[in-house]
């Protein structure tokens, strides 16, 4: 698959220094998580993954086994 397009994306420096790390610690870069995450995207046909309002620290037990349940489906 030819890469010839450019995705920009603003977004706070702190947070691009931080996932960048994330990803360099995983053993990738931080483009190729977001080429991952547009090809899931496709293959779920929307986000590959439940979006929430609520975080993590606002979950009951229950939410947490549904949520960790749909991330390994």
């Amino acid at each position: 698959m030819s890469m010839d397009a450019t995705l920009q994306v603003r977004m706070d420096g702190q947070i691009k220094n931080n996932v960048e790390e994330l990803y360099r610690n995983l053993g990738t870069s931080f483009a190729e998580a977001v080429r991952i995450f547009a090809q899931q995207s496709l293959l779920a046909g929307g986000m590959p993954f439940r979006s929430t309002l609520k975080s993590w620290e606002e979950l009951t037990e229950t939410d947490e086994r549904l949520k960790v349940k749909f991330r390994h489906e």
